[in-house]
C-alpha cells in the first residue's frame, strides 16, 4: 500500500517493501524486533539481497519504536518461570520436539491438501463452503467453551502459569479451527494460534515428565510447534525467547526443540508452509474464496511479480 501511494517502482516494492512490512508486522505484533529480523532473513534465505537489508532493519526498528511509544516496554507473555537443563531434561525436550514436529507437519499438509480439495467447490459454491466452515468453527467453540475463538493468547498465558492442567482437546481443536479459518479464504494468521496450540501440546507432554519443569516444556513446545508449522526454526525459538522476557537460560532447550521439530515436520510435509501457500497464490489457485480469472486474462506478469513477493509474506 505504501509502495502504491508513493508510486514506487514495483520491483522495489516486491523485493523489499513487502517483506519489510511483513517482518515489521511480526516485530510490532509481539514486541519482538529480533524475531522480525530473523524471520525476514530465514524467509529470504534463497534470495536475500544485501541492498534490501537496510530497508528491512529500518522498518523493523521503526515498528519497535512505535510500539514502545504506544504500549511502553512489555513482554508479550510476561516472564513465565520455568527452566530446563538440556543434559538432564533431554528426554522431555526430545519427546516435545518429536510430537510437536509431527503435528506441525501434519497441520501444514492438511492445510495445503485441504485447500486444494476445497478450491473447485468454493469457486462453484462459495457461500456453501463459507457456511460449512462457519458451522464447524461454531461447533469447535461450543465444544471447548469458546477456547478456540481468537488468537489463543489468553489460553497460552493461562497454560504458562503452570497451574492449570491442559489436555489434548484444546491443542487439537485450536489446530482444527485455524485450518478451517484458512479454508474460508480469510485466514486469521498462523503465529499466535500456533503458539497457543503448542502451549496446549506442551502442557500435556509435561504431565508425563513430573521431574521436569512444566512451564519450561510448554515454552519448548510453543517454539517446536511453530517451527513444525512454518519450518523456520531460528525464527521460532527467537520469537518465544523474546515473547517471554528474553530468557536466555532456556535458549538451548528452545533451539533443540525447534530444530528437531523442523526435521520431523519435513518428513510429513517436505516444503515450508509459506512456500507452498505462495506457490498456490502465484499460480492462481489460491485459497478457497479466490476469484477465478476471466477467460482471456493474462496473469503471467502478475504471477511473475507475485511469486517472489507473496512467498515472503508472514501470513
Amino acid at each position: 500500500s505504501v509502495g502504491r501511494l508513493g508510486r514506487l517502482n514495483q520491483k522495489y516494492v516486491d523485493n523489499s517493501l513487502i517483506v519489510a512490512g511483513g517482518a515489521a508486522g511480526v516485530s510490532a505484533a509481539f514486541n519482538a524486533p529480533l524475531a522480525g529480523i530473523v524471520f525476514a532473513i530465514e524467509e529470504l534465505s534463497g534470495s536475500f539481497e544485501q541492498r534490501t537489508s537496510g530497508t528491512l532493519i529500518l522498518a523493523i526498528i521503526l515498528s519497535g519504536v512505535v510500539v514502545l511509544m504506544i504500549m511502553g516496554h512489555y513482554s508479550f507473555f510476561g516472564h513465565p518461570q520455568g527452566a530446563l537443563d538440556i543434559t538432564r531434561d533431554w528426554a522431555a525436550i526430545g519427546v516435545t520436539g518429536l510430537v510437536c514436529g509431527l503435528f506441525g507437519g501434519l497441520f501444514s499438509r492438511l492445510l495445503i491438501k485441504g485447500s486444494q480439495f476445497l478450491s473447485p467447490h468454493a469457486r462453484a459454491h462459495p457461500y456453501r463452503v463459507v457456511l460449512m466452515c462457519a458451522l464447524v468453527l461454531v461447533l469447535l467453540g461450543l465444544l471447548t467453551g469458546g477456547a478456540t475463538y481468537g488468537s489463543g493468547y489468553e489460553q497460552a498465558s493461562t497454560l504458562l502459569d503452570g497451574e492449570h492442567p491442559g489436555n489434548w482437546s484444546f491443542a487439537l481443536a485450536k489446530m482444527s479451527a485455524t485450518l478451517v479459518s484458512y479454508f474460508t479464504g480469510i485466514p486469521g494468521g498462523l503465529f499466535s494460534p500456533s503458539l497457543a496450540a503448542g502451549a496446549g501440546f506442551g502442557n500435556v507432554i509435561g504431565s508425563f515428565f513430573p521431574a521436569s519443569s512444566l512451564v519450561g516444556i510448554t515454552l519448548v513446545a510453543m517454539a517446536a510447534f511453530l517451527a513444525g508449522v512454518i519450518q523456520r526454526p531460528i525464527t521460532s525459538f527467537v520469537i518465544v525467547m523474546e515473547l517471554t522476557g528474553n530468557r536466555h537460560d532456556i535458549l538451548l532447550p528452545l533451539m533443540a526443540g525447534a530444530f528437531l521439530a523442523t526435521a520431523v515436520a519435513k518428513v510429513v510435509w517436505a516444503r515450508p508452509l509459506y512456500d507452498s501457500l505462495a506457490e498456490r497464490l502465484s499460480d492462481g489457485r489460491g485459497m478457497a474464496l479466490e476469484k477465478p480469472r476471466e477467460k482471456g486474462d493474462d496473469g503471467g506478469t502478475e504471477r511473475a511479480a507475485g511469486k517472489e513477493s507473496e512467498r515472503q509474506l508472514p501470513g
